[in-house]
C-alpha cells in the first residue's frame, strides 16, 4: 500500500500519568495508518512493545540525557524547548510532515519551535486557557477554543466535539441488549475514577472516607 506521508505522534506513558494520553493517540494512529499514513510514536518514556500495537516507536531518552548536558541548555535550561529540540532530532530524517501533540507538560513553546523547523502541527488539548502555535486544534469537549489563544494562524482549524472523540473502534458501537441487566433497587452508585494513574493513592483515601459514612 503506497504510504500518503509520515506523521509523528509526541506522547508519553508512565506510572505517574497513566495511558490515557497514549490510548486516545492509538486510536488517531490507527486511523491515520488506515487512511495511508505512516506514523511514529515518539516519547521520553520506555513504551512496552505490547501497548504500542505495532506503530514505530522512537525513546529519546539518551537524545534528552545527551541534549541536557549540552553547552546549549547548560546555562538557559527550558524543559519545553530542550524536549521540542529532541523531538526534532529524533524525526529529523523520518521526511514528516505533521507532529502530533498530546501533552499537559508542553505547550506553546514547544509548538512554535517545532511549527518554525517547517512541520505541520496538530494538538489535541482538554482545557481552554492554554495558548496554542498549530494549525489544527482537536479536543472531544462541545466548547470552541479561544480564537486569541491561537497564535499560528488565524485560520488554525479547530475539530471540536463529541464527533471527534478519539474512541477506539471495539467501543464506538454497543449492541442493544432485549434483557435489561441493571439491578433494580434504591442503592446509591458511586463512580470514583483518577484516570489511569494514582500514584498518591487517592482512590484508597476516599474508599476510607465512605467507608466512615457506612
Amino acid at each position: 500500500m503506497r504510504r500518503l506521508g509520515n506523521i509523528a505522534i509526541r506522547v508519553e506513558a508512565n506510572s505517574e500519568i497513566g495511558l490515557g494520553h497514549l490510548r486516545r493517540c492509538l486510536t488517531l494512529a490507527k486511523q491515520l495508518f488506515e487512511d495511508g499514513f505512516c506514523v511514529y510514536i515518539v516519547s521520553l518514556s520506555s513504551i512496552s512493545h505490547d501497548l504500542l500495537q505495532g506503530f514505530h516507536h522512537i525513546c529519546m531518552r539518551n537524545i534528552y540525557r545527551n541534549l541536557a548536558k549540552s553547552n546549549i541548555f547548560a546555562n538557559n535550561f527550558n524543559k519545553e524547548l530542550l524536549d521540542a529540540e529532541c523531538t526534532l532530532i529524533a524525526i529529523r530524517n523520518l521526511s514528516i510532515d505533521w507532529v502530533v501533540l498530546d501533552s499537559y507538560n508542553l505547550g506553546i513553546s514547544w509548538e512554535q519551535r517545532v511549527a518554525e523547523s517547517g512541520y505541520k502541527i496538530l494538538v489535541i488539548d482538554d482545557f481552554r486557557n492554554k495558548e496554542h502555535y498549530a494549525d489544527i486544534v482537536l479536543s472531544d469537549i462541545d466548547i470552541p477554543f479561544d480564537k486569541n489563544l491561537l497564535k499560528k494562524s488565524t485560520n488554525c482549524h479547530q475539530l471540536v466535539g463529541l464527533r471527534y472523540a478519539l474512541i477506539d473502534s471495539h467501543f464506538i458501537a454497543v449492541k442493544n441488549s432485549d434483557q435489561d441487566c441493571t439491578v433494580q433497587d434504591n442503592r446509591k452508585k458511586i463512580l470514583i475514577s483518577y484516570g489511569g494513574s494514582d500514584p498518591t493513592g487517592e482512590t484508597i483515601k476516599v474508599l476510607k472516607s465512605i467507608k466512615l459514612l457506612i
